[in-house]
This record gives C-alpha cells, sequence and structure tokens, in this order.
C-alpha cells in the first residue's frame, strides 16, 4: 500500500487587518544606510515606513543610488528580488558582509532585455535563500563574487539565460548549493562561467557527468593554481560536492563519469586526462572496488602500462565495474596513484519506452503494436480480430503522465465479446537476438485501474519460424484492476525469465515479434474489460529485483537479511539493524485521557432535537446546524446503539471557537465514522480561524479511499497526513484517532487503536485563540469540497496529545500487542531484534543475489 504523506506548505495570503504584500522600489539611503532592510531606502508607498516583508517584491533598479547592502543585523523574509531591473547603462551593486535574505520564490540579477542594468553580487558572509530559481544574468550581464557565507537556492541556479544575459560566478570561497546547475550564456561577447578556487559547489543528487560535461566545456573552470575541478558524488547526504581540489598530477576526468550508471554498453573504453606529469599510465580494471584499490602490477587485474590515456575493455551488462590510473613519470622512478573510479553499465536493452510516439502519420502507437481494430490511415492495416484497442481516441494517442513523465500505451481490453481475449503485437523489421550478451529476462511496466475485470496478462516471445513461448504474470492476478490509474507509484513489473521461454521452443536468437495478452485465447464465454497501461518493454541481464513475483515477499533467505532491497548484505545491512536494535513488540493496555483536558464531547446520544447536539464535556459547547439545513441525528444505533449524526451531503454543525482556544502545540481529535465510498472528496471536520477556508485543523476523505488530517497555524501553513482507510470502513463503525505534537514534530493517524501512518515533519503550532469555529460533516459553499455522507458518533476534541494507550481506551481495545513499527529486521520473526537475528544476517554477509541467477 502506498503511504503518502502531505507537507503543505504556500505563500502567505495576509487577510483583513493584516499589511498587503507590496512592491519595494529601491530610491538608496546615506553612505552610512544602504540596508536591505531600511524601509526608508524605498519610494514612498503604501508601505511607508513598513519594514519589506514575506509576499512582498523588491526592485534595485536606481542609477543615482546603485548600492545595496546587507549585514549581521539583517533577518528579511520576501517573496522575490529583481538586482538591477532597468534600462539604465550601470552595475548595480549588493554587498552581504553578513545577515539573513530569505526569499520564498526567485531572486534574479539582471533582467531586463535591453541595453540595461547590470548587477553584482559581493559576498563575504551571512545567507541568502531562495525557494525558487537563483539566475545570475537573466536578460544582462550578472556577477556573483563570494568568498564567504551561503547562497541556498530552492531549485535551479541558471546563468545567462536570456536577451543578452551573460552569468559569472567567483566561487574563492563559501558555499553555494542548488537542486541542480543550468550554465547557459547567451552573450556573444561576455563568458558565462564558474570559476572556483576555494568554495564549494553543492547540487542535489548525482550531477557527476554533468558537472563533467560542464568542465570539459569550459563552463565550470578551477582558478585554483596546480589543481583542477573535482566532482563527488555523496551517497550518504545524495549530493554531488564541486571543489577546486583535484590534483592535477593524478590521471582526472573519468570517461564513463565516475559513479555514473547506464552506461552505454557497446562503448567498451575506458578515457581519462593525464597527469601533467605523467609519460605513461597503469590501468588496473575489475569487479570489486576493494581488490582495484589493493592491486598492483602482479595483479591479474593489471591491464599493463599504456602510452595513451584510453583502452579498450569488456563491459558487463548492469554490474559495476571498477578501475585506476596510476600516472607514471618519463623515467618510470615517480608514480601518481590514482583514486576508484567506477561505473555501471546498462542492464537492459530496450524494445519500446513510448517515449518517441506523437499523434503525426507514421509515428503513432497503433501503427507500431498491432491491435485488433487496426487502422486505415495513411495505410489499410487490418486488425488482429481481438478484443484490443491501442491508443486514446485522441491525439496523441498515448498517455502522457507516466513513470519519470513520460509517455506510456494504453491498451483497453474488451473481452465480453468473441474472441473473449484480447492481444498485441509488436513485430520488429529485422529478427532480434534475446540472447545478446548477458540478456536473461523479459520485462514491463504495467498500471490498471480499479474499474478493471480481473483477467490474466501474459507475455508472448514468437520467433521468426512462428513459434511461440508463452510467459505468465508471476504476481497477483488482481493486479490488474489495481487502481487508481492516475497513480503510477501504485504500478507494476511484468519479470519473465527468457530460460523459460527456451524450454517452449521459441529460438530466442531469432525473435521476430512480441505479444502482450489480456484474458485466455481458450476462453468461450464473456470475462470482462478494462484498460491498462504499458510503459518500459525490455530484455535485461541479470539485477538488484527484490520480490521479483511482485507478491510484497523476499524471495529468498538472503533478501531477508537485505535490509535495503540492495541485493548485497553488508555493512549497510548491519547499520540498519544496529539502528533497531533490542526492539520488539509492546503490549499496551487502554487508559483514560485526562478529561481536565477535554474541550468537547458531542455523543449524539438521547438527542430529541437535531437543531442541538449537546457537548457532553461539561463545558457548554453545544454545536447547532446551519441556517436553514435540516440536520439528521438517529437516535438509535451507532457505535454505541444509543444514537448517532446521519450527515446526507445537506447539514453541517458548527461549533464555538471558544471551545479550542487553549489549542497551541498539541491536540487529539477522535471519533467513530461509517463511511461510504462516493468517489468524492468529502469533509469530515474543520476547524477555523479568522475566516472561512483559513484552518487550523482539518479532516477530509478523498477519492482514492483515504482520509487525511491537516493541522497547523493557518494561513495555509498546515501539516499534513494520510492513509488509507479499510475496505470495510463502509460496512462497519471504525474508531480514527488524528493527533498532533508540534514540540515533537509529529502528526499520527490511528485506527482502531493502531498508529498507522506518521508526518515526522509536523512542528507548526495552532493558534487556538484565532479560532472561530468548527464544522462537523462539511463545509460552507464554494470551497471545492462536499458535505459528508456518512455516519459520525462520539467526537471528542483534547488539548494535548493523547498517549498510545489513551487512544486504545477511545477505540475501546482493552488491550493490543503493538508490533514493531519495522520488523524488516526481525529476521526470525520473534517479535525482538537480538542476536538471533545478527547471527541469521552474518550467515549471508557479503552474499549478492541476482535474478535471474546470472548464467556468467
Amino acid at each position: 500500500m502506498k503511504k503518502l504523506v502531505f507537507v503543505l506548505f504556500a505563500l502567505l495570503i495576509f487577510t483583513a487587518g493584516t499589511a498587503v504584500a507590496s512592491d519595494y522600489y529601491w530610491s538608496g539611503g546615506d553612505p552610512n544606510n544602504n540596508l536591505i532592510s531600511d524601509p526608508d531606502n524605498y519610494w514612498d508607498g503604501d508601505y511607508a515606513g513598513i519594514p519589506p516583508g514575506l509576499g512582498d517584491i523588491l526592485y534595485f533598479d536606481y542609477e543615482w543610488s546603485s548600492l545595496m547592502e546587507m549585514d549581521e543585523t539583517v533577518d528579511t523574509e520576501v517573496a522575490e528580488v529583481y538586482l538591477g531591473k532597468a534600462t539604465e547603462d550601470v552595475v548595480f551593486e549588493m554587498n552581504v558582509t553578513g545577515g539573513s535574505l530569505q526569499v520564498s520564490n526567485k531572486f534574479v540579477m539582471s533582467k531586463d532585455n535591453k541595453s540595461g542594468m547590470e548587477a553584482t553580487l559581493n559576498m563575504s558572509g551571512g545567507t541568502i535563500s531562495t525557494g525558487g530559481w537563483f539566475t545570475i544574468g537573466s536578460s544582462q550581464k550578472g556577477t556573483v563574487n563570494i568568498t564567504g557565507g551561503l547562497i541556498d537556492v530552492g531549485s535551479k541556479l541558471a546563468m545567462g539565460m536570456y536577451g543578452d544575459g551573460s552569468g559569472v560566478l567567483n566561487l574563492d570561497g563559501g558555499t553555494v548549493i542548488a537542486g541542480e546547475i543550468d550554465i547557459v550564456g547567451q552573450s556573444s561577447t561576455e563568458p558565462t562561467v564558474v570559476n572556483i578556487s576555494d568554495g564549494t559547489l553543492i547540487l542535489d543528487g548525482n550531477q557527476v557527468t554533468q558537472v563533467g560535461d560542464y568542465v570539459t566545456s569550459g563552463k565550470i573552470v578551477s582558478t585554483k593554481q596546480d589543481f583542477g575541478i573535482a566532482a563527488e558524488y555523496d551517497e550518504e547526504n545524495n549530493e554531488t560536492v564541486v571543489t577546486a581540489s583535484l590534483e592535477l598530477t593524478v590521471a582526472n576526468n573519468p570517461i564513463p563519469a565516475d559513479n555514473s550508471a547506464g552506461v552505454d554498453y557497446d562503448r567498451d573504453m575506458l578515457d581519462w586526462t593525464a597527469g601533467t606529469e605523467a609519460d605513461k599510465h597503469d590501468v588496473y580494471f575489475g569487479y570489486n572496488e576493494a581488490d582495484v584499490e589493493a592491486a598492483d602490477t602482479s595483479s591479474d587485474l593489471y591491464l599493463g602500462r599504456i602510452d595513451p590515456n584510453e583502452i579498450a575493455v569488456d563491459y558487463i551488462m548492469g554490474i559495476p565495474h571498477y578501475w585506476r590510473v596510476d600516472e607514471v613519470s618519463a623515467d618510470g622512478t615517480e608514480i601518481w596513484t590514482g583514486d576508484v573510479w567506477s561505473f555501471t553499465p546498462q542492464n537492459q536493452f530496450m524494445i519500446d519506452d513510448f517515449e518517441d510516439y506523437t499523434g503525426d502519420e507514421g509515428s503513432r502507437v497503433f501503427e507500431v503494436w498491432n491491435d485488433g481494430v487496426g487502422y486505415s490511415t495513411p495505410d489499410i492495416v487490418p486488425g488482429n480480430g481481438t478484443g484490443s484497442q491501442v491508443g486514446y481516441a485522441e491525439s496523441p494517442y498515448v498517455e502522457q503522465s507516466g513513470s519519470g513523465n513520460g509517455q506510456m500505451m494504453p491498451v483497453y481490453y474488451n473481452n465480453d465479446e468473441a474472441p473473449y481475449y484480447s492481444l498485441i503485437t509488436r513485430t520488429f523489421e529485422t529478427v532480434q537476438d534475446f540472447t545478446r550478451e548477458e540478456i536473461q529476462a523479459i520485462g514491463f511496466n504495467f498500471k490498471g485501474t480499479e474499474d478493471n475485470d480481473v483477467e490474466p496478462i501474459y507475455l508472448i516471445v514468437e520467433d521468426d519460424m512462428g513459434n511461440q513461448a508463452k510467459l505468465s504474470y508471476a504476481g497477483d492476478a488482481e493486479d490488474i484492476a489495481f487502481g487508481p490509474i492516475a497513480n503510477w507509484d501504485s504500478g507494476f513489473r511484468f519479470n519473465a525469465d527468457l530460460a523459460d521461454a527456451s524450454s517452449q521452443g521459441a529460438d530466442l536468437t531469432q525473435v521476430k515479434k512480441v505479444h502482450i495478452q489480456i484474458g485466455e485465447e481458450t476462453a468461450s464465454a464473456p470475462a470482462g474489460s478494462g484498460m491498462v497501461l504499458i510503459d518500459n518493454v525490455s530484455i535485461f541481464a541479470p539485477r538488484c529485483i527484490w520480490d521479483s513475483t511482485g507478491d510484497g515477499t523476499p524471495d529468498s533467505f538472503l533478501q531477508t537479511a537485505d535490509f535495503n532491497h540492495d541485493c548485497t548484505v553488508d555493512e549497510a545491512d548491519m547499520l540498519y539493524m544496529a539502528g533497531q536494535w533490542l526492539d520488539s513488540d509492546q503490549t499496551l493496555t487502554a487508559e483514560e485521557p485526562d478529561q481536565a483536558h477535554k474541550l468537547v464531547h458531542y455523543d449524539f446520544n438521547g438527542i430529541t432535537d437535531p437543531n442541538t447536539i449537546f457537548d457532553i464535556s461539561g463545558n457548554g459547547y453545544d454545536a447547532y446546524p446551519t441556517t436553514g439545513d435540516t440536520a439528521v441525528v438517529q437516535s438509535s444505533g451507532g457505535y454505541n446503539g444509543s444514537g448517532y449524526a446521519d450527515f446526507d451531503g445537506n447539514f453541517h454543525f458548527l461549533a464555538p471557537g471558544e471551545a479550542f482556544s487553549s489549542l497551541t502545540d498539541q491536540v487529539t481529535i477522535s471519533m467513530w465514522l461509517k463511511i461510504p465510498d462516493t468517489g468524492a472528496y468529502q469533509d469530515v471536520m474543520r476547524i477555523y480561524r479568522i475566516q472561512w477556508r483559513d484552518e487550523s485543523a482539518r479532516i477530509n476523505l478523498t477519492p482514492e479511499k483515504s482520509i487525511r488530517f491537516f493541522s497547523g497555524s493557518g494561513d495555509k501553513e498546515l501539516d499534513g497526513v494520510n492513509e488509507y482507510y479499510p475496505s470495510d470502513a463502509d460496512q462497519r463503525w471504525v474508531h480514527y484517532a488524528f493527533v498532533k505534537d508540534a514540540g515533537a514534530s509529529r502528526a499520527t493517524i490511528y485506527m482502531d487503536g493502531l498508529p498507522v501512518e506518521t508526518n515526522y515533519n509536523a512542528d507548526i503550532e495552532i493558534i487556538g485563540s484565532e479560532i472561530v469555529n468548527a464544522s462537523l460533516g462539511g463545509v460552507r459553499e464554494a470551497t471545492g469540497w462536499g458535505r459528508m455522507e456518512g455516519d459520525m458518533d462520539e467526537v471528542q476534541v483534547y488539548d494535548y496529545a493523547l498517549a498510545p494507550a489513551e487512544i486504545l481506551y477511545l477505540a475501546d481495545v482493552p488491550s493490543m500487542t503493538i508490533p514493531l513499527a519495522d520488523n524488516s529486521a526481525d529476521v526470525d520473526d520473534s517479535g525482538e531484534i537480538n542476536l538471533s537475528d545478527y547471527a541469521l544476517m552474518a550467515g549471508e554477509w557479503l552474499k549478492t543475489e541476482l535474478w535471474p541467477e546470472p548464467l556468467y
């Protein structure tokens, strides 16, 4: 089950009684005060005397006072900054020695697309952070000189993007962090370049290859004498660190790039830039990092001493390759030992990833994959007569929201009419060798919808003589009907061992066709219909696949001890176990919550007039239906048989805001619900502050059959947590508890006494003093959410985070054994992670398991 945690953040939209976001235009100060935070340094406007703040946009474009400064006294938050946005032929300077500037959106230097103002940022300390782009030289020249401090870019560091834009980043100290970097350079006269001496550039993820390309093209340059650019991927922090720390006497700039994956299998070469003193090169190559690091000229891994800085080697698909180059002086007396580099060749050959299909004739998906109906333009091509149809009815016929935002092939199957099965076929122009290199398996991704009728799915390989091999899906047949279709994360992988095809008589060296079949060709009666998305049809080498059958369980005992699912039992798994050492199942006994901290309690019992819902907490905060609505409260039934609210989508109750005034960093909301599946967005409860649609807490239902809990300060600053509710939630009363503890950075949903999902970054407090009212069962009009259709009982709210034992009490569970929150390291299933589990893991130590089992 896919668990989703939502953390919502949006810019503050100020309402009545608060400041309105403004545009600030720089007018400049005196030589003793050019601070960005001083309102007197901007032209008068509605904001006169008010320092710039969150939501405001700052423009620095005044040619007569073209200097702005930041020092340690500055702590400013704004929406956007434009440094040098004017058609003036001057340079606007920003000097930063300390302080903090937080820009929620973008920071742009040299915006005007004419012969306009240039911009220079000089930084020796302090912090500038953005939520969006940081652009150096948008349409004119921009320069950043940094010797200290931090520039933290929320998304892209962009340089020389438009018009006559150029950008220079002189990184002589300090740090620049960015999600990605895009070094363009539009100017024909000014350079766009990153110059690094003693500073550090940090990029998200593994961008070693891209940095290497920029180094090769001269867009990232070392200005530190005797050192080159080093780009290293930090796997633990998932970031690429770029510095001018590469000793140029050693081999550098490896191709394939260090830590690169998916390298072209057919390349079969190693290249590098020679060290500055090198005359020859000792090359070592193997498949174990430690062995390559320890190798010397007597090792089997030694490829020889060569003159050119390249050598041909044999790649093996899908496994890590390690290599080292030691540089050798002309007289052979000096050797400069190199680093161990690694790369992994591609582990598959793609049959079809569906990315190149369009709506144009000749490139339509149904022109390549023949279905049951065929097509008539530009040529007449008959279908195969089965119940299949490839592609949507409208151009471009493919789904464009697939995995990685790519394209997928829609396949409709109608097995309700003869011949009661569906088949699609890809025919190759020339026969394909499915045994080439290390190929041993075939597969594709697929995604169905919950509306599909369950039918088996097959992959069929056919050789040029018409011999076929039929391969079955090893997972659950009902996977074809697992929805919703929009959530590709819940898709599945069809994996098949090609050895099963060979045993059926198909010649895998002469493959002419690949078929995908839904349903049984032997069917003699209507069997159902639906639609499936297909992606990434490929043949591949043995690779790391944890749970090749897709049934959610490990394939082997080794996989049971492989906690991080990388198919090797190693140090990472040991550290994982250590983090859970001696954790065990716990038995909890229910405890009554502190009634003194109960804010409201609506039990819906004994209600003869549904126009008043009594608060039995003793606090007197009765709830009432909204004006003009007719409430429905049943006097019997419900969770405890004494009455419940029967919401029909036409009313909701309002409770006074004073009831919740004590809420700050903690809250618990408890209720019993019976929820029918309406396929719509519905509100269960909202607690409002200031005005409608500005909530401190919200509980609602989604069409995906999940329940969501949001809580926070309002102004759309809310922490969220989400979980699917039980499949039988419409048939029985289910207890739900929603617990927020901002001090512990935690928000949790409980169902029937058990915690089912937690957001561990939930630290936004509730401002109880600003709450005006709360709604049960719905919202006002024009919110985009419907009123609740379902049953509600025993609603209680507390102003503290109830403990698990107290949640059990409200869920009417006397005691419960709470299993390990994560029992993956409990290898022996004893309920405790201890020496027995360690011994079992040690028995698999340093073993690797790929699927299928390699034949090489």
